[in-house]
């Protein structure tokens, strides 16, 4: 009986041996060959600018390192894994390693976290790690509201900044604009301070950022600063390398918000009849029976002089073309806006027109040095 078992477990160790050989056998080529590569290079911006902290990542592990002051980093992985480069407010790149032993990386920003972005001075910084009270508007959320003036399209959109609107004369602009209370603040445009009349008539499809520097942030502008600092930051090109072209058209109306309803020749007559019957002397008749009778046959005509001179709607139409793209090196936009504003005299005397032209072009002429040219003028 002991010898038939030992047969036995003689056989199964033998087939499992067997089993074994081959599994290796079909296998281990493919395990020798999976070698590992050293994989070093450099991280930088669309601006050939390096990253520091940029993080290197093999894809599928928790593998990674991070680019030091120089954007430079060095990792070992398997010859046939994939790299992932990823970097706060960029967009993620993956590239395949296919056994290269250099890989050099351009990450570009990312369009989705600008809204965490707020210019403060001559540059930017995220809010949360912002001192300081500033308060930001993008250029998209701007146009949502659809009027003349760019000042009366932020009226309750920044906390802290009041905007009330004395007239609505077409062209006229006559608006006040303050932050907490304290006057006129400082009008900054793409860095360069303007007035306020040239804010007033941007074109709104231009603008990129609005932030406004309320306290102690507004110093770096000194003292013309005191009442805050107003910062408008126009659209740029993009480094994608593709042409993009845009159209924006409104037609809209404009209505009285309110015109005083005059009484008509009976009513008139009525009222300064009833008004010199009520005196203290017993009061006289002014307007006899036979003239009532004279408006009411045609003999005597009344005027509407409101509908001879106002408009019950007044259009208003605006059309803005814009041409922007580029490469890493330069980015381009340039924009042409049209916009046109009847006033409520039938006349014609108030109608107001207006013509943006503007034109942004940034180009890398070396590393670390940058060149911009805008260009924007207006006529109305």
């Amino acid at each position: 009986m002991n010898v038939i078992l030992n047969k036995q477990r003689t056989g199964i160790r033998r087939v499992l041996c067997t089993c074994l050989m081959a599994w290796c056998m079909a296998w281990a080529p493919g395990l020798l060959w999976a070698q590992t590569v050293a994989v070093s290079g450099t991280v930088v911006d669309d601006n050939n600018e390096p990253l520091l902290g940029a993080t290197v990542a093999v894809k599928g592990t928790a593998t990674g390192v991070m680019t030091d002051i120089n954007g430079n980093y060095s990792i070992n992985v398997p010859s046939d894994a994939t790299l992932v480069f990823s970097f706060i407010g960029f967009t993620d790149r993956e590239e395949p390693v296919n056994g290269r032993t250099r890989i050099n990386v351009t990450l570009i920003m990312s369009g989705q976290t600008l809204d965490e972005v707020v210019i403060v001075g001559y540059g930017t910084q995220r809010k949360v790690t912002l001192t300081g009270a500033v308060a930001g508007v993008k250029g998209s959320e701007v146009i949502q509201t659809k009027n003349e003036n760019v000042q009366n399209m932020l009226t309750g959109k920044i906390a802290g900044v009041r905007v009330w609107q004395k007239s609505a004369e077409p062209g006229t602009f006559n608006n006040n604009f303050d932050i907490r209370g304290l006057g006129a603040p400082l009008v900054v445009i793409d860095g360069i301070p303007r007035t306020m009349a040239e804010f007033q008539r941007i074109n709104p499809n231009d603008i990129d950022d609005i932030s406004v520097l309320k306290d102690a942030s507004a110093a770096i502008y000194g003292v013309r600063a005191a009442n805050g600092v107003l910062l408008v930051t126009t659209k740029k090109g993009t480094a994608e390398g593709k042409t993009k072209v845009s159209y924006t058209g409104s037609y809209t109306f404009q209505q009285p918000s309110g015109l005083p309803l005059l009484a008509d020749a009976f009513e008139t007559m009525t009222i300064v009849n009833e008004y010199n019957m009520n005196k203290v002397n017993g009061g006289n008749i002014v307007h006899s029976p036979e003239v009532f009778e004279a408006y009411r046959n045609g003999t005597r005509r009344t005027t509407d002089w409101n509908s001879l001179l106002f408009s019950n709607f007044s259009p208003q139409t605006q059309h803005d073309v814009s041409i922007s793209g580029g490469n890493e090196r330069t980015q381009y936009y340039i924009s042409m806006g049209y916009f046109f504003q009847e006033g409520f005299f039938k006349s014609g005397d108030l109608n107001y027109n207006k013509t943006n032209l503007r034109s942004n072009i940034t180009t890398r002429i070396a590393k670390g040095l940058t060149f911009d040219l805008n260009l924007s003028g207006i006529l109305d």
